[in-house]
């Protein structure tokens, strides 16, 4: 019995191998022109383009928006309570939106900024202070820059020493990452929960203490554009004083030295005299 054997110089009796590649098989050979073949995409056309971040400004620039206005907000809060409690009222009485809180915010920050720079230009170990930590920044920033260069120049070049490097990482790295561990991150996050509050406390004591110079002059003096006012009750006045805050609810007045925190219904507030004519000093 003899078994036919497949005949190799016929090419039309060779065998596929099982892994050979048909273009009915769903795969086109590859086209070619002009020499090139045409290649499909890559991943290399989803990875980010040279000078392009691997974080989005769409995920940071939300983050950044929040954490000013939560800022603003303390800052705001700290401020209201602060002032309010200057002068014994409780700040329960005088609910704010989230919206006054940052205008609060604002009033405080400018407040806090024209401190700081009368304290600057009044002193001069402060200017002497603020010059050295300019001089010690820009001296920062060329060192590093040199450093940089110096760099560039020497890649490709043997690298340091093993010796070099060990005394490099304990005189360098282990002391300043030490450091930084130690003091730099938990008074990083201190400072950033702390300084809303600082500033926002900063601004109301300066604040109220300048208004109750100015409310202890009277109200013929009119000092800094500040007027009193008569809270009136069916024709007849109720109190007399300047108003430290309103609301809808309640009225707080400093009346010759004393608070006085009085209901709004069904009363009005009238300035004792007009607001004409420049306000002195």
């Amino acid at each position: 019995m003899s078994t036919k054997q497949p005949n190799s110089s016929n090419p039309g009796n060779v065998q596929p191998f099982p892994n050979a590649k048909h273009p009915d098989d769903g795969q086109l050979p590859p086209h070619h022109t002009g020499g090139e073949t045409a290649v499909g995409p890559s991943d290399d056309e989803h990875r980010p383009k040279k000078g392009e971040s691997w974080i989005s400004w769409k995920v940071v620039a939300p983050l950044v928006g929040g954490a000013t206005l939560y800022f603003a907000y303390l800052v705001g809060v700290t401020f209201q309570q602060t002032r309010l409690g200057r002068y014994g009222i409780n700040a329960g009485a005088f609910p704010q939106d989230r919206s006054d809180y940052l205008v609060l915010a604002a009033l405080a920050l400018l407040k806090d900024l024209n401190i700081i720079l009368g304290a600057i230009f009044k002193s001069k170990a402060l200017l002497i202070a603020v010059g050295s930590l300019f001089i010690t920044g820009a001296l920062s920033f060329v060192l590093f820059e040199a450093a940089t260069s110096l760099g560039k120049r020497h890649r490709g070049k043997e690298p340091w020493s093993p010796r070099a490097k060990l005394l490099a990482w304990y005189l360098l790295v282990i002391p300043i990452g030490g450091a930084y561990l130690i003091f730099a991150l938990p008074t990083s996050f201190a400072t950033l929960m702390v300084l809303p509050v600082e500033l926002g406390s900063a601004a109301a004591d300066a604040i109220t203490e300048d208004d109750m110079a100015d409310y202890a002059k009277g109200c013929s003096a009119h000092s800094h554009g500040k007027h009193c006012f008569n809270l009136v009750e069916s024709g007849n006045v109720i109190a007399t004083g300047f108003v430290i805050q309103q609301s809808k609810d309640n009225v707080a007045l400093w009346d010759n030295g004393k608070v006085k925190l009085l209901p709004m219904e069904k009363r009005s507030l009238e300035s004792v005299d007009a607001f004409v004519g420049s306000s002195s000093e």
